[in-house]
């Protein structure tokens, strides 16, 4: 390191006042302030065995000078000294932003208690009076530099932290115990599409899908637990949020946010895969019996009437035999638009589903009475002979036409799905007996 200039120090010399600069001890950085070299002197020979780096100023001007290009660990200030004494130096450190956090400690002859007191208001860290007892003196600066080393790792830590928070990928709130949002990192303003700052002061229900608010009561627990969240402009997104408690914050919570809503999605895309069959896109067997099961125990609890009906091609080897496979897909898919057609329709009842059975046959699940299911047959064997799919080795017409059996029941303690589900098929083989292309409704045992 260079020299610095010495304001008032010049009868110290160049090389004895900064003859350390040159060399990389192994402790701290401490600046000696006092127009008296001698004084300086005697705290040097005092701190040189503990491996510090003494700068040394015989001004105030000149302790100012080496605080603006020397990071310090620790200022020893005079207060009695020409021009600028210890007290306006000590002022103009603090308002400094390059020094005010460097601990200061004023070594004087003046020991009243107005002076001590003033030079404690002014932001000194100790007072050491003069003359200098040694190992009181080695203490007190022992204890300042120790502590600015213990806060310069706090705050480095504090820093990485701040950085690894800023950096994750994942959202993080602080939020006491009304759920009242305190921090936001980045993440998570991005997450809920907000800019710096706007999510704080805001609560984290206000970011929860009002439905889901009421469902939960306005309660989140600890933990883990999947939500809908709604972005700033309304889009809906899924998140996993983990609550926890902050450490030594009781009233505190940590709240990470994890975006799911690609996951949720193809969960979703999975699942109607599972669910729906692939050539017709209606529901398949599989989906169709849990939703059969779930039909059935709400009519239960209800005491509402439940409709089945069963539903097969007529002649339809024939129409294999006789057209090929890809019209008999074409076929299927075309029964299987006029079923989810008519199922979507605006007064179709709740819970209605329509579904590919097996092979040729098709189910429909119709939450109503035995009237209902006869007309909703009907209308479904209507629209089907309006599509005048051709079947020339049909003995029911020269269409493509189908049988339809309906049972309706409102279900008892001892009734079962299985019995309702043995009506419709006994109903449908009786409209094939009867000439197809009809609909019959099974009669109660």
């Amino acid at each position: 390191m260079s020299a610095l200039p010495d304001h008032g120090a010049a009868a110290l010399g160049e090389s004895e006042l900064f003859g350390h600069c040159a060399r990389q001890p192994q402790g701290c950085s401490l600046l000696i302030v006092d127009d008296t070299p001698a004084n300086i002197g005697v705290l040097r020979t005092l701190l040189k065995p503990r491996g510090h780096q003494i700068f040394a100023a015989t001004s105030g001007q000149g302790a100012l000078d080496i605080a603006a290009q020397v990071p310090l660990d620790l200022i020893l200030l005079d207060v009695c000294m020409p021009e600028m004494d210890g007290f306006e130096t000590c002022r103009r450190f603090k308002a400094a932003a390059h020094s005010r956090d460097i601990p200061l400690i004023f070594v004087s002859a003046r020991t009243d208690s107005c002076d001590v007191v003033e030079g404690f208001s002014l932001g000194a860290a100790d007072y050491i009076n003069k003359p200098v007892r040694v190992e009181e003196a080695l203490a007190r600066i022992d204890a300042q530099l120790q502590l600015r080393k213990h806060l310069q790792i706090q705050r480095q830590q504090a820093e990485r932290m701040r950085a690894i928070v800023n950096h994750m990928a994942e959202g993080l709130l602080l939020i006491d115990g009304h759920m009242l949002i305190h921090k936001a990192n980045p993440a998570a303003e991005h997450l809920f599409g907000y800019g710096p700052g706007q999510l704080c002061g805001q609560s984290l229900h206000q970011l929860l899908r009002q439905q889901q608010q009421e469902e939960q009561g306005l309660r989140l627990q600890a933990g883990r637990q999947e939500l809908q969240a709604l972005k700033r402009g309304g889009d809906c997104l899924h998140i996993e949020l983990n609550l926890s408690p902050l450490p030594g914050q009781p009233d505190l919570q940590i709240a990470l946010c994890h975006d799911i809503s690609q996951y949720k999605r193809s969960e979703q895309s999975l699942r109607r895969l599972a669910e729906v069959d692939a050539l017709t896109h209606l529901a398949n067997r599989r989906h169709f019996d849990s939703c059969l099961e779930l039909a059935w125990r709400q009519a239960t609890q209800r005491q509402t009437p439940l409709s089945l009906l069963l539903l097969d091609v007529d002649h339809f080897k024939q129409y294999n035999d006789s057209l090929g496979h890809q019209a008999c897909d074409h076929c299927l898919q075309e029964l299987g638009q006029l079923l989810q057609a008519q199922a979507g329709q605006a007064d179709a009842p709740t819970g209605t589903l329509a579904a590919r059975y097996g092979g040729e046959e098709f189910a429909v699940i119709l939450p109503g009475d035995a009237a209902l299911a006869v007309r909703w047959g009907e209308a479904l064997r209507t629209a089907l002979l309006a599509r005048q799919l051709p079947h020339p080795a049909s003995s029911a017409g020269p269409w493509v036409t189908v049988s339809i059996g309906c049972a309706s029941r409102v279900p008892q303690a001892d009734s079962r799905i299985a019995d309702l589900f043995k009506a419709a098929d006994r109903a449908m083989y009786e409209a094939k007996s009867l000439g197809r292309n009809r609909v019959v409704q099974a009669l109660r045992p």
